[in-house]
């Protein structure tokens, strides 16, 4: 699949269909960052974790300097992003009022790059296949310690205790499944790992301002608006990953 849309991406004629894809198949998934949602009506943890790997190839050879951390400010950009996007440092209003100034300077005109589409599609796509696929099977095994705490302690009718067990095999299943999916595949995990310190290197860049090519102390007095803007999730699903591959 990577060697495919490798090749597209390679070539101008095709590369912003391939693009439109990787952003509709996001927007279609969307609700798997909800906290609750139905699974029926989004992609599986398996497709999701084959586009991640795919997409985070595709971000191999791209830097995080490389990134334009103005295009979360444009309005037609690929993320799709709400106006009720939970932000690191902005309000909506701070968020309008900033846009317009940038439109005004001339910021935000001009083609977008593909490295910064790519990175930052991966991004939230990488968001939406991690987040769920944890917070998933973190509630797979804490339903398959309820049902065999029933079953240890006995308080339950003969009835549903023979229902109860079923469900346990089934729960046992799934568990073992989703284990191997995202856990076993140590390259998946190295590669994701990689990704994200990638991640945190371009978003140390924007927390020291636009005219740093590094971070340092002390931090600047006023948060940049490249930092303030910066979604919420792009920090939470780093956070979210190290603690999962610590534990």
């Amino acid at each position: 699949m990577f060697k495919v849309l490798h090749s597209v991406l390679r070539c101008t004629e095709t590369r912003s269909k391939a693009l439109d894809f990787f952003q509709a198949t996001l927007s279609l998934n969307s609700r798997r960052a909800n906290l609750h949602v139905d699974r029926h009506v989004v992609s599986s943890d398996g497709f999701m974790l084959n586009l991640s790997v795919v997409m985070q190839k595709l971000c191999d050879k791209i830097k995080p300097s490389m990134v334009d951390p103005h295009y979360l400010y444009r309005p037609n950009s690929r993320l799709e992003l709400t106006s009720s996007e939970t932000r690191i440092c902005c309000s909506s209003k701070w968020f309008t009022d900033t846009q317009s100034q940038l439109e005004t300077r001339g910021v935000l005109s001009g083609q977008v790059k593909f490295p910064t589409e790519c990175f930052l599609m991966t991004v939230h796509c990488v968001h939406l296949t991690w987040t769920t696929a944890i917070r998933h099977l973190r509630e797979l095994r804490r339903e398959l310690y309820q049902i065999r705490r029933n079953l240890r302690l006995g308080n339950v009718p003969s009835q549903v205790s023979q229902q109860l067990k079923g469900r346990e095999s089934v729960l046992q299943k799934m568990v073992t499944n989703m284990e191997g999916l995202i856990l076993e595949d140590t390259e998946t995990l190295g590669l994701t790992m990689t990704f994200l310190c990638q991640l945190a290197r371009w978003l140390c860049l924007q927390l020291a301002g636009p005219d740093e090519e590094s971070p340092s102390l002390p931090l600047p007095e006023s948060v940049p608006v490249e930092f303030a803007v910066v979604p919420e999730f792009f920090l939470e699903v780093i956070a979210d990953f190290l603690i999962f591959a610590a534990q």
